[in-house]
């Protein structure tokens, strides 16, 4: 609330939301594999302005790869002399800064707060600078971040026409992204 009355006092603009605990077990089905998997969520179906009014986000514009573009790639990788390979990229959207042009404060769990906060504080607030699961312009950010890592440190070229598919030409390297999982052919010595 002090973070809001400030924000109004000032006359800015900010967003604020809860950040949500999230817990599953990955490969539930084998007793070998599951393992306990939690992430923190941020609450982008709640979240709100300075004034408490639902906030507005920036439109978006990434597009993954179709089914058509991965079919692609998966060709490519089968022509003589090539293969393929697919991999998600850890912790994606945590690599991206967020791409919101208003301040975002995430709403720390109890589970999240350091020991002498309780009794002295009833909520904590925390500025977001990276992309987070849940906030509705996270898969813009990665993508744009992405996009920026492969054509600006990597040398690749994205292909007109076609979302998320990107060559390149020195490695003869075909790669496609879907969200945060990658697909990649082309020589085994490029990969």
């Amino acid at each position: 609330e002090d973070l809001k009355r400030i924000s109004r006092e000032k006359g800015e603009t900010v967003h604020v939301a809860e950040l949500m605990p999230i817990g599953s077990i990955k490969h539930a089905e084998s007793a070998e594999r599951a393992k306990l998997k939690v992430r923190s969520v941020f609450r982008g179906d709640e979240t709100r302005d300075q004034n408490g009014d639902l906030a507005l986000f920036r439109d978006l514009k990434s597009l993954p790869a179709t089914v058509s573009t991965i079919n692609l790639v998966l060709y490519y990788g089968l022509r003589k002399g090539n293969c393929l390979r697919i991999a998600d990229a850890q912790r994606a959207y945590l690599q991206a800064p967020i791409g919101s042009p208003v301040p975002t404060y995430v709403i720390l769990p109890k589970e999240m707060w350091h020991g002498h906060w309780f009794g002295r504080y009833r909520r904590v607030a925390a500025r977001l600078y990276k992309a987070i699961y849940g906030h509705p312009t996270s898969g813009d950010d990665w993508s744009c971040y992405f996009d920026g890592t492969l054509v600006t440190k990597l040398q690749g070229e994205r292909v007109e026409g076609v979302p998320s598919l990107w060559w390149f030409p020195s490695l003869e390297l075909l790669v496609a992204g879907y969200v945060d999982d990658i697909v990649a052919s082309g020589p085994e010595a490029s990969m």
